[in-house]
């Protein structure tokens, strides 16, 4: 099996559109490399610059990658230290996104005596932000990061490395990232198609299971998506509700202390309805369009990447171009998970 996948997805099928679709054959597809951020010449993270013309540059802190390797252990991937990496932060440019606090481009926080460590779950959407939250995320601090993340997966499929995780990597941070996939067989317990109120609810309950298996000290960062293409022009046209919104609303309603909810759609819609294009923001530099906007969502109206238009089996490729939408969606998690984590030692 490969390691890039849960341990429940060996029958894993065509299940990250978030619109209804027809199964494909069964499949143990890799969610394969990781895209840098944007148009860089290596395919490292670390190797990358957002914005060519920045008006600003920051050292970044060592990013440890922990991936799931052979045998169900865990291997450390870290990167090399020695590249002389920096970020650059780009002048403003048409409305910015209010990234929140720590902004991109204030100056890099003290290095803590150990990582912080993150351990994130979710499907194609977390593929797409994982590169751009490593990348931010180490402009503040050093950080670890396992990655558990495959498209065409949903919570349920994560509970084994959760439980895995929660006794060997004890992460400082949850964050969790599902859109309601509903073809691996955990999240089809009755064998048959259900109504997008009934996965919702079903995604949410397994979110809140896999959160639960950490300590109580341990905070999970919930995240939301914003509706496809598809979806809002359903809403427009009867009003019908939709998986995502229901996710986002039930995520929202089932908040606590410990289970925080971060509302991903308000860095992705334009005046709460979806669009392909937004304002472009502090984060894009010379990749804004010449009427000042950007395109956040990509060719098939579901994703993020630009470059996407369809996923094979739940998998989608590695984002070649810079990713507008993955980069806002990273950072305005971080602007809520750094912040708590300032006492971590």
């Amino acid at each position: 099996m490969d390691p890039a996948a849960p341990a429940s997805t060996k029958a894993a099928t065509e299940s990250d559109a978030l619109q209804d679709s027809t199964p494909a054959p069964s499949t143990t597809a890799s969610s394969g490399t990781i895209a840098p951020p944007t148009n860089a010449p290596s395919s490292d993270p670390l190797a990358t610059t957002v914005a060519p013309n920045g008006a600003q540059s920051l050292p970044l802190q060592p990013i440890t990658t922990v991936e799931d390797g052979p045998d169900d252990e865990q291997i450390a991937v870290p990167n090399d230290e020695s590249l002389p990496v920096t970020i650059d932060i780009a002048e403003p440019v048409g409305t910015p996104v209010d990234v929140g606090s720590p902004a991109v481009g204030s100056a890099p926080q003290e290095v803590r005596s150990r990582p912080l460590r993150f351990a994130l779950y979710g499907d194609s959407i977390g593929e797409e932000i994982y590169p751009y939250l490593a990348f931010f995320a180490s402009t503040v601090r050093s950080v670890v990061i396992d990655r558990n993340v495959y498209g065409g997966a949903n919570a349920c499929d994560w509970f084994d490395e959760a439980e895995r995780d929660a006794r060997s990597f004890r992460p400082d941070i949850v964050i969790t990232m599902f859109v309601g996939n509903d073809f691996t067989p955990c999240t089809r317990p009755t064998g048959h198609d259900e109504t997008p109120g009934t996965i919702a609810w079903r995604t949410v309950a397994d979110t809140n299971a896999l959160a639960s298996l950490f300590p109580e000290s341990v905070p999970v960062y919930r995240v939301g998506y914003a509706r496809s293409a598809m979806q809002q022009e359903a809403f427009d046209a009867s009003g019908a509700g939709n998986k995502v919104d229901g996710i986002r609303y039930l995520l929202a309603m089932s908040s606590s202390n410990r289970m925080h909810y971060i509302d991903g759609s308000e860095v992705l819609l334009e005046d709460g309805r979806y669009t392909d294009t937004l304002p472009c923001s502090i984060l894009d530099g010379t990749n804004c369009g010449d009427d000042g906007r950007i395109q956040v969502r990509a060719a098939g109206r579901v994703h993020l990447c630009p470059a996407v238009s369809s996923s094979q089996a739940g998998v989608i490729n590695r984002c070649p171009v810079h990713s507008s939408g993955a980069a806002r969606l990273a950072v305005h998690i971080l602007s809520f998970v750094l912040p708590a984590s300032q006492g971590i030692r």
